[in-house]
């Protein structure tokens, strides 16, 4: 009986990894015309956000860059040099954060199920009781700024279970659905 609980709950996991969504917030300054935004450049002196190397190196920085770029393309957004005049300024962070999430497996439900004889029996051997599951989530964040005061005047986001060990097509791909989800919600819809 305990094996059967354990499969249950591997195949839940794989399930719960497999159909992982990026949870997307986003924040906008009510006051700020978006409309007048016509050309974008990258803020250059970007603070590192984290000191994983899983997120601070130049694979996953030249993935974000081209995905933004791609994403603001797409909207009607050029990218123009540092040197010429832009409207807003972009800039990302990105963090690794460990989780728990503690999943109950008990179906032992009030007078329905096997009894309480079964009940007693399966929380004696563990099952019923509720595992605790530790993994690892990718946050992104993506700032427009204005370039006149630097102050940030939308902020996107996204929050996403990582796989154990991806592979480096799979961060690219990962990352490129992460900021398309994001910047679906930019520009906001002021209206």
């Amino acid at each position: 009986m305990r094996s059967l609980f354990l499969f249950v709950f591997l195949i839940t996991g794989l399930v719960v990894q497999g159909c992982s969504t990026v949870a997307v917030k986003s924040d906008f300054s009510p006051d700020y015309d978006f409309s007048v935004l016509k050309s974008f450049r990258w803020l250059e002196e970007s603070p590192s956000s984290s000191n994983d190397t899983r997120v601070e190196n130049e694979a996953v920085r030249e993935a974000v860059v081209n995905g933004v770029d791609r994403e603001l393309k797409k909207k009607g957004y050029s990218r123009v040099d540092s040197d010429r005049k832009a409207d807003f300024m972009v800039a990302w962070h990105g963090a690794v954060n460990r989780r728990l999430q503690q999943q109950s497996l008990d179906h032992f439900y009030g007078p329905y199920g096997y009894g309480p004889v079964a009940r007693a029996a399966a929380e004696k051997e563990g099952a019923g009781v509720g595992n605790v599951r530790e993994y690892e989530e990718g946050v992104l964040v993506i700032d427009i700024l204005d370039p006149t005061g630097k102050t940030i005047v939308w902020r996107g986001s996204g929050k996403q279970e990582l796989a154990p060990k991806p592979l480096a097509d799979e961060v690219r791909r990962e990352i490129n659905r992460a900021v398309a989800t994001i910047l679906n919600r930019f520009p906001p819809d002021t209206k």
